[in-house]
């Protein structure tokens, strides 16, 4: 629990590495956001390719065929930069959150250090809850 986690601290070292734990949470989002991208578009581009195939084996090359198969061809460029916008807006609201609640660790870590860490405790759970 909150509690256990902040009896447990006892140290500025601690609670610097809380800090630099939670700081790292956006980078860790994007990478992980950036692998799901890549193997949608992995998986988007695979069935353009199986599609191309079937287009070409059975149609003569005709001005329309042309462009259709044009018009596949970008299709994964497109669903890569959709979710490339959507990945960098998810980052800032993650920055953002983590950058609020790393202000409020620190502001009720200080006040606490004078009343004996009943507020960072509970703002802690607070905090757990709303990530959740």
């Amino acid at each position: 629990s909150a509690q256990q986690m902040y009896q447990g601290w006892g140290s500025q070292k601690r609670m610097s590495t809380v800090l630099a734990a939670m700081e790292e949470l956006p980078k860790r989002v994007g990478e992980d956001m950036h692998k799901l991208a890549s193997h949608v578009v992995d998986s988007v581009q695979s069935e353009i390719n199986e599609v191309s195939t079937v287009i070409r084996g059975e149609s003569q090359q005709s001005t329309e065929t042309t462009k259709a198969m044009k018009h596949l061809e970008v299709i994964p460029t497109m669903v890569l930069n959709l979710l490339e916008s959507r990945m960098e807006k998810a980052k800032a609201q993650v920055r953002e959150k983590v950058g609020g609640m790393i202000q409020q660790l620190s502001a009720i870590h200080e006040e606490d250090a004078h009343e004996g860490g009943e507020v960072l405790a509970e703002q802690m759970q607070d905090m757990s809850s709303e990530v959740a």
